[in-house]
């Protein structure tokens, strides 16, 4: 079974991601070579600390907003 990074299409051959074809009939499995994950990752990264800051955000307004 051959692995392809599910983003740039490299293929994983004997450790090492290369930039060759797939045969028709190969088995293939997809996955992330290591540029893209970390490149994924970055994102997620950023995006989970936007959630997080946004949610804290909230938390310190209620607790500043006058109480009824």
């Amino acid at each position: 079974m051959v692995r392809v990074c599910c983003v740039c299409r490299k293929i994983e051959r004997d450790g090492q991601w290369l930039g060759t074809a797939v045969y028709p009939g190969q088995k293939v499995s997809h996955a992330y070579c290591p540029a893209c994950f970390d490149d994924l990752m970055d994102v997620v990264d950023r995006y989970a600390l936007q959630e997080w800051s946004r949610s804290v955000y909230t938390v310190v307004e209620a607790v500043k907003a006058p109480g009824p």
